[in-house]
This record gives structure tokens, C-alpha cells and sequence, in this order.
């Protein structure tokens, strides 16, 4: 594969075919061989137009890319995809299904019209790249809020944008990683920060601070929105959260939550979900790392709240 590569009119298939069949029998040792191959395959990448098209799939349910595409140049050293604009969050309008935006890592925000079909760059006009966040106003679809260079961006009409917040909010240099909006008043907006849990009354015009810490996700109850959870990372371990008065007040609930310390481990990351059919069930998602294995650190449930 090495040969070929190197030769004057590589045919690109079979360079990848060679290269696939003799680590399928060899031990894959980095060399400058290896390094230039994948710097060889950028290259490709970057220099074709065609997009990925859906592969077979080993499972009975069918998935095909539907993009964003745009070139991330910070992710394709280490990606299996840098065609692709490496997608951080997409939330639906609700007020209407077919409007999508989506966050990327470092491609900015993007927005589709028919439920992810095709997709534009919303956020060309503003020098930034990694959105994390993204709430779309319930009542209308074109005011949205994301993250983006340390605070957060409001815009009416997904093409204008400002910067939203006080002095006290815009001064911190925040990384933002969940934006949410009370499902019964557009005006009250919670903000998951590093710099702690931020709520707003008047639509990001203003910000207090709940509490300090890094916070990473926000979720309502299905059916009371006075009852809200959140998760914050503590050290080396992620901790649950309840609110019970629409986010004035938080309780830590800890029996069955996960706890590296036993195993002297780490488990820093929590994505939680809530269940609209049971609406007092609550799945977790924790990744971690416990016994010298990191990943998946387990799936935790819980039946009331």
C-alpha cells in the first residue's frame, strides 16, 4: 500500500483496499508512512465535491447523512467524517416541526426548513465557530438563542444578531452548554454555564445567578414546569439536581446516583432525558472512567423524579 500510494497516479481505491487488507493482518505501528497516508486522504476529502452518501447498514433500520456539510478543518485530523460540520445539538421548532437548527463544533449554526433535508449557515455574518447551545422561542420560530465566543447570541429573524445579557452576565467569558426556555413563558430562560446556573425573566435581557459551578444540562418536567432538573459537575463527579419552584431553588438528590469515588474513578459527564409517556421518569446517561476502563460509566433510571 505503501507503493502505491507513493506512485505517480495512485487509483485512490485501491491504495485504501491495499492499506485495509494488510492491517487486517498486521499490527498498526504509526510511522511517517501512516501519518501521510491519512494526510493523503484529507486531502482527497478536501479536493472532492461529492458528499457521503448512506452506507448499508448492518442494522434493519436505515440511516443516511443528511449534513450539515461544511468542512471543519479543526476536527479532520482525528475525523472519520471531515466532510461533515461534526453537529454539537439540533433542536426543533415547536411551533412548527419542518424548522431545525442545529450547533456545530467548529462550523457555527445552521438551520433547515424541512426537517434536516438540506441545511444553511445562519451565523456567516458572525466571527465564530462552535455552537453548543441552541433554544428556539415556543411561540415563534425565528427568535432563537445560541452560544457562541463566550456568551450567548439572540436573533428575530436567524440572519441579525445581538448579544444578550447584563454586564454582570457578558463579562464573565462563559462555555455554555444547555440553553432552555420555560415551556409556559418565552420571557424566563435558563442558561447551563461553567460559571454556574443562570435564569432569566425578561428574555436574556438580564441574568441571575441560581448557582455557582459547572453546569451542564437543563431539563422541565413534562407536566409541571415548576419542577426542573439540572446537572453540575463537582470535581471528579457529576450531581443530580430538583427544583421544585421553577428553578429558584435546587435539592440534591444523590441515592442511586452514580459515585466514582467507590471505584476511584471519574464519571464527569451526565446527559439526562424525561419521559413525555411517564412523566416522572428520568434516564441518565453517565460516561466516565472506573476499574482502569473509561466510556460508558452506566445508564441510570429513575421512576420519581
Amino acid at each position: 500500500w505503501v507503493q502505491l500510494m507513493y506512485s505517480d497516479s495512485p487509483d485512490e481505491g485501491e491504495v485504501i483496499n491495499a492499506y485495509t487488507n494488510y492491517y487486517k493482518k498486521n499490527e498498526l505501528v504509526k510511522n511517517k508512512h501512516t501519518q501521510y497516508y491519512k494526510r493523503w486522504l484529507r486531502n482527497i476529502s478536501r479536493l472532492s465535491d461529492a458528499k457521503p452518501t448512506s452506507q448499508i447498514s448492518k442494522s434493519s433500520n436505515q440511516w443516511e447523512c443528511v449534513g450539515p456539510w461544511d468542512f471543519d478543518k479543526d476536527a479532520a485530523s482525528s475525523s472519520y467524517a471531515p466532510g461533515a460540520a461534526h453537529v454539537y445539538t439540533v433542536e426543533q421548532a415547536l411551533s412548527n416541526p419542518n424548522i431545525l437548527y442545529a450547533g456545530t463544533a467548529t462550523a457555527g449554526a445552521w438551520k433547515s426548513t424541512d426537517k434536516g433535508n438540506s441545511w444553511n449557515l445562519i451565523t456567516s455574518n458572525l466571527e465564530l465557530n462552535s455552537v453548543y447551545a441552541i433554544e428556539i422561542d415556543h411561540n415563534n420560530p425565528d427568535i432563537i438563542y445560541i452560544s457562541g465566543n463566550g456568551g450567548i447570541y439572540k436573533s428575530f429573524d436567524g440572519i441579525n444578531w445581538v448579544v444578550i445579557g447584563d454586564a454582570a452576565f457578558t463579562n464573565l467569558s462563559h462555555s455554555i452548554k444547555d440553553i432552555k426556555m420555560c415551556p409556559d413563558n418565552n420571557q424566563i430562560l435558563f442558561v447551563a454555564s461553567d460559571e454556574g446556573l443562570f435564569k432569566s425573566i425578561d428574555a436574556g435581557v438580564n441574568f441571575i445567578t441560581v448557582m455557582t459551578g459547572n453546569f451542564l444540562e437543563i431539563e422541565f418536567h413534562p407536566v409541571s414546569t415548576d419542577t426542573m432538573y439540572f446537572v453540575k459537575q463537582a470535581g471528579d463527579s457529576t450531581v443530580f439536581y430538583r427544583s421544585d419552584d421553577g428553578g429558584n431553588t435546587l435539592f440534591n438528590f444523590t441515592n442511586g446516583w452514580p459515585n466514582p469515588n467507590i471505584f476511584n474513578g471519574e464519571q464527569k459527564r451526565t446527559e439526562i432525558a424525561v419521559s413525555p409517556s411517564e412523566p416522572d421518569k428520568i434516564v441518565a446517561l453517565a460516561t466516565g472512567s472506573a476499574n482502569g476502563g473509561s466510556g460508558l460509566y452506566g445508564i441510570y433510571i429513575s421512576d420519581n423524579k
